[in-house]
């Protein structure tokens, strides 16, 4: 009756042991993360004094921009980082601001 022997089922066992660790461990570093923006975002926020350092809107929906693009050699650090409103946020990303 079938070709399943008790290895099958232990290999099987397993795996699905490692699968569920693999996630849950995936689940640990997002919340790790989002805890971590979290805490960049207040800071950034009160530092800014929830205005846009582009055009000076305060409050709304401001959002944490990186001068320097991550992927050109940016860092989270906090000198990079800007509180801007989207319509500034997508004209910094455009090249349109120079913070110097």
């Amino acid at each position: 009756m079938g070709n399943y022997s008790s290895d099958s089922a232990t290999q099987r066992r397993e795996n699905l042991q490692r699968e569920k660790k693999f996630y849950v461990d995936a689940a640990r570093l997002d919340y790790i993360e989002n805890a971590y923006w979290s805490m960049v975002r207040q800071d950034i926020v009160k530092r800014d004094k929830n205005t846009c350092r582009m055009c000076g809107v305060e409050g709304g929906l401001l959002h944490i921009h990186h001068i320097l693009k991550k992927r050109h050699g940016g860092t989270d650090r906090y000198d990079n980082l800007l509180l801007v409103c989207p319509k500034c946020h997508a004209a910094a990303d455009k090249k349109l601001y120079d913070p110097e």
